[in-house]
């Protein structure tokens, strides 16, 4: 979820990933390989049918944590998409936009 979903105004992302929580504020992405399409949806915008996005397949993400300190993940496949997605919120890109 990004922060602009729940009305905060705010460079910030909370997502499941590999198994845990993550907290990423200021998230960009710092580089994209490859290609992957699957059908999205947005828990934003229920009245949206699925749509089939081509998304990346391997991206690596710069961000900060609470405590400040700058860091990189690398998500591919669905967890990819998953951080193309919420940053994309962060951008005012939804993925009905597409």
């Amino acid at each position: 979820m990004a922060a602009p979903q729940v009305g905060i105004q705010k460079r910030l992302i909370v997502c499941g990933l590999q198994g845990e929580i993550k907290i990423l504020i200021n998230p960009e992405i710092v580089e994209k390989r490859g290609t992957i399409t699957n059908s999205e949806y947005c828990l934003s915008l229920p009245q949206y049918e699925r749509k089939l996005i081509a998304r990346s397949q391997i991206v690596r993400v710069k961000y900060q944590t609470l405590e400040n300190k700058e860091k990189i993940i690398s998500a591919q496949s669905s967890y990819a998409a998953l951080l193309e997605h919420e940053i994309d919120h962060l951008n005012g890109v939804l993925y009905i936009d597409y």
